[in-house]
């Protein structure tokens, strides 16, 4: 069932916290949600951004209208409660800004901040091009959608307990903020892999995108991304956008990878359909229940395998990561075929 517009399902307050404080913050994040969007952004930041905000394009209002009905089918399928965020909870305001809300983060296309249910997509990079404009929103709602919960301590101090598959703090963190966040590599590869999923669907329903989705359906544009893919030694399906002019590749290409071995081991051990075992790991970002991945995870790699993947980083080796899966696959389950 959908919910009415500007509602959004109740946020979990964990934590030694007061009663009192708990629902205090409960409401301030449905309230960020809603009519109150924009209360609980610092002041500073919050007259910056409607000071420099811009008018979202009608190609954006179309994308966000489908991305809502996208992970709307997405929250259907794993039994929850269907809600639309509203343009309005989506910022679109010049790198200058996006870089003094992000600090180191300054290069970055967008972010999502679950405490104040808000998007902010860095404008000066999406607007580069129109098919990369509607990934970011997508992406972004991805993360918003997907599950959350916040912790109160005794002394009234809060922080995101979980937002995805990711628990702790996220590394796109305000200029300042401590990251002391696990999985988040996890969860980015994750909701990447669901965007990329999605993307096509997205695009095609975009009327404003006809000269764009001509050009990817074209036989040019596949004989391109196959010279520009070989020379660079990647899948040529990487490329969400390439032309004369240059090309986009879909982000945090070495975490999927990661990911996907872990998808193609698990299910080649233990029996499943590499999509069966690949719509567990979405389902969870929306659920938010690990331990569903856990028990996969720690069938295939062994004991402690899924504590071991949640201390890596993102600036972890990705063949170290590798390695170390290959390593404790063989010795659980004598796997064939590894190096």
């Amino acid at each position: 069932m959908k919910m009415p517009a500007g509602e959004r399902p109740e946020v979990r307050i964990v934590g030694s916290g007061a009663p009192e404080e708990k629902e205090k913050l409960g409401k301030q994040i449905l309230s960020s949600f809603g009519e109150g969007h924009g209360t609980y952004i610092p002041e500073d930041l919050r007259e910056l951004i409607r000071a420099t905000e811009q008018e979202k394009t009608e190609n954006e209002l179309i994308a966000i209208a489908e991305a809502n009905n996208i992970t709307n089918e997405l929250l259907r399928g794993s039994g929850l409660p269907e809600f639309d965020i509203p343009p309005a909870n989506i910022h679109f305001i010049p790198r200058e800004v996006f870089a003094q809300a992000l600090g180191e983060h300054e290069s970055g296309s967008g972010a999502t901040y679950i405490a104040e249910q808000a998007i902010a997509i860095n404008a000066d990079e999406s607007r580069q091009n129109a098919v990369w404009d509607n990934e970011i929103i997508l992406h972004e709602m991805i993360h918003l959608k997907g599950y959350s919960a916040f912790e109160v301590d005794a002394e009234g101090k809060r922080r995101i307990f979980r937002s995805g598959l990711g628990v702790g703090d996220s590394p796109k963190k305000r200029k300042g903020g401590e990251n002391s966040g696990i999985f988040h590599w996890l969860n980015e590869a994750i909701v990447t892999e669901i965007t990329t999923e999605n993307l096509a669907k997205l695009i095609n329903s975009n009327a404003q995108l006809t000269k764009e989705r001509e050009w990817l359906q074209s036989e040019k544009s596949e004989k391109l991304k196959e010279k520009i893919a070989g020379q660079l030694k990647i899948d040529p399906e990487e490329f969400l956008w390439l032309d004369e002019k240059g090309g986009i590749t879909h982000p945090y290409r070495a975490e999927r990878e990661v990911l996907d071995y872990i998808i193609e081991a698990i299910s080649q051990d233990q029996e499943f359909q590499p999509d069966e075992v690949r719509d567990k790991f979405f389902k969870v970002h929306f659920t938010g229940h690990l331990l569903e991945i856990a028990h996969l995870i720690e069938k295939t790699f062994g004991k402690s395998s899924f504590e071991v993947l949640s201390m890596i980083d993102a600036g972890t080796n990705q063949q170290k990561i590798m390695d170390y899966l290959k390593r404790h696959r063989r010795l659980t389950n004598g796997a064939q075929g590894e190096q």
